[in-house]
């Protein structure tokens, strides 16, 4: 089930930290199975510049996070809250079942909701 790209992302998490002055942040967990995510951004001219995080969970939830804030970096936030789930499961590239699907949108669920915040609105509906 698990590709090269994804258990390398695992054990080397790509933005595995905690920024000092983030402009948005946001902790989620898992109600499934409590993985946990804490995400930060930096933001300056409505552009994500820096990303960070920190979490503990399984191998989806914690690969799928690194992947992600290396594809956000650098993008609008307007781009990011325009992500879909669908763009999500494609960047992490492997079929998930269905027990897996939150783990793997933990992330992009995270950031969407750090970001809504950040414009001073609210994420409507689930994952």
């Amino acid at each position: 089930m698990y590709k090269e790209h994804l258990m390398d992302h695992y054990k080397h998490p790509r933005h595995n930290k905690t920024l000092e002055n983030p402009q948005a942040e946001r902790y989620e967990k898992n109600p499934s199975c409590g993985d946990e995510l804490t995400l930060q951004f930096t933001i300056s001219d409505d552009d994500i510049i820096d990303v960070g995080f920190t979490g503990q969970g399984c191998a989806i939830s914690i690969a799928a996070a690194s992947m992600l804030l290396e594809e956000l970096l650098g993008k609008s936030v307007d781009d990011v809250l325009a992500m879909t789930r669908e763009d999500m499961l494609e960047l992490i590239g492997v079929p998930l079942t269905t027990m897996r699907v939150k783990c793997g949108l933990l992330g992009l669920h995270t950031a969407k909701k750090a970001l809504y915040q950040y414009k001073g609105k609210t994420l409507q509906g689930e994952w």
